[in-house]
């Protein structure tokens, strides 16, 4: 079936969630936890996917957002706040997340090369842009002095592989165009990446001035935030790297109200 026109138009996304929480305060204040089990159900979620118009009376493949599939997601997360000693505060948080389509609520529309149209489910691709795994942990030690105090920091956090672009083709289409999808599928995935930062600040009680000095992605670890993927239909795929390591210097003052 041939869609003689698109609209651009289409529905906002609902979510419906669920949640169960746990908050402990235990061993006099020095720690403290927090877990939520979470499960959620999202509609009319928002998707760009590929269709056939007729335009002078002639298939034409396009691609357009529109509301395509529903979408399920259950998982749980945590953060735990723990003072050890005097002026040392250590924290943690992590996740994890399950996100799938419902089976047979995702579909678009393919052209064979006989010119046949056939209808292409997709909901046995992940949901692009749910990392199954994320946490973090950084530590604070501060250190009183008679003008203020002095605070180091450190802090890692840690992200999963991410899905960005997945495409399923038609079992139909050939093995060469098939072999392309599951190149740009697997162009589609940024890898998981960790960053190492950390924050040296003097806060002064007179006058109320903070100096700060910061480096962030010590490690100079190469990694990519985001992409544009679209080897089987242009032969290309860009990814979009993140920033690599940096220094700086801050200086905060306060006015008093």
């Amino acid at each position: 079936m041939i869609t003689p026109t698109v609209s651009p138009a289409f529905e906002p996304e609902s979510n419906t969630d669920v949640e169960l929480g746990l908050k402990s305060d235990m061993f006099d204040h020095h720690l403290r936890t927090n877990l939520a089990l979470f499960h959620g159900w999202q509609n009319d979620v928002q998707r760009i996917v590929n269709t056939i118009v007729e335009v002078n009376g002639a298939p034409e493949v396009t691609q357009y957002q529109t509301n395509s599939g529903k979408t399920t997601t259950y998982g749980v997360e945590f953060e735990i706040t723990a003072v050890p000693w005097s002026d040392m505060e250590i924290t943690a948080t992590g996740a994890y997340l399950h996100a799938a389509y419902v089976a047979g609520t995702f579909h678009e529309l393919q052209e064979l090369p006989n010119g046949t149209i056939v209808s292409v489910d997709r909901s046995n691709e992940p949901v692009p842009q749910a990392p199954e795994f994320t946490f973090s942990i950084g530590a604070t030690q501060s250190v009183p002095l008679p003008i203020g105090k002095l605070s180091f920091h450190v802090d890692y956090d840690w992200i999963d592989k991410d899905v960005i672009t997945q495409d399923t083709a038609a079992p139909q289409l050939p093995a060469a165009v098939q072999a392309e999808y599951a190149v740009q599928n697997a162009l589609g995935i940024l890898p998981a990446y960790g960053l190492l930062n950390a924050r040296i600040a003097l806060n002064l009680d007179q006058p109320n001035l903070e100096v700060a000095m910061w480096g962030r992605n010590l490690g100079n670890r190469e990694y990519y935030t985001q992409q544009f993927d679209s080897y089987a239909g242009l032969g290309t795929a860009e990814d979009f790297q993140g920033n690599p390591r940096t220094f700086g210097v801050t200086f905060t003052y306060r006015f008093k109200e």
